[in-house]
């Protein structure tokens, strides 16, 4: 096969927040009544993408560049990290992994071709085929990620080796979004087997799906 740009792995990314709420209590004794006063706190992440240095693969990593000229069966460096800012909440997070196929991709690329962490829970999204959920729930704390840690949710994509010419000059797009829900006064819904966790949601107590908000600094 004529070595072409048959496929530029792009990432879009993007960081929703659900906004937390801590309180500190304050009691003023120089009269008969007492006042609360409660401090808004708020979960903080940032999402980055790193990639192994093309020129020294044993080196530190360095900045995502989307890779051109690739081939069937090529394995890409891409490493997405989720960061808990030190000024932030504890909270539980979790990863929207949106991945966008050319008509000619035969088979697509998915989630069964990324390397996800075993840290980490793949939930596919009822409704799209090409949408996937990924809950964080390793560490000590049973998937609270703690203020200053980072996760990583994979380290490499592998293209099918199936594509044939057809995938030549085309595009695929690998689309994360970071989300984070306060980890105080709430937990999240999770199916086990086997005491494996095998299933994740994130729903509130009427057991809807619990809608993001932005956190604004």
């Amino acid at each position: 096969m004529k070595k072409k740009n048959i496929v530029k792995i792009a990432s879009l990314a993007a960081i929703v927040l659900l906004a937390g709420v801590g309180a500190t209590f304050a009691y003023f004794t120089d009269s008969q009544s007492a006042s609360n006063i409660l401090f808004m706190g708020h979960v903080d992440i940032s999402l980055t993408e790193e990639m192994k240095d093309p020129s020294n693969p044993d080196g530190p990593a360095v900045p995502y560049q989307d890779p051109t000229n690739l081939m069937p069966g090529d394995v890409i460096s891409k490493m997405p990290k989720i960061t808990v800012e030190q000024d932030s909440l504890a909270c539980y997070i979790r990863a929207v992994v949106t991945i966008t196929n050319p008509a000619a991709a035969e088979p697509p690329l998915t989630i069964a071709d990324i390397n996800v962490s075993k840290d980490w829970v793949i939930v596919p999204d009822e409704k799209a085929e090409n949408i996937w959920y990924c809950y964080y729930v390793g560490g000590e704390d049973a998937g609270i990620a703690s203020p200053g840690q980072t996760l990583q949710l994979f380290s490499e994509v592998e293209l099918p080796g199936r594509w044939q010419n057809e995938m030549n000059d085309t595009q695929v797009v690998v689309d994360i979004k970071a989300e984070a829900i306060q980890a105080d006064h709430f937990t999240p819904s999770y199916e086990r087997e086997n005491g494996k966790i095998i299933s994740c949601s994130w729903l509130n107590t009427e057991g809807k799906e619990v809608e993001a908000e932005v956190y604004k600094k």
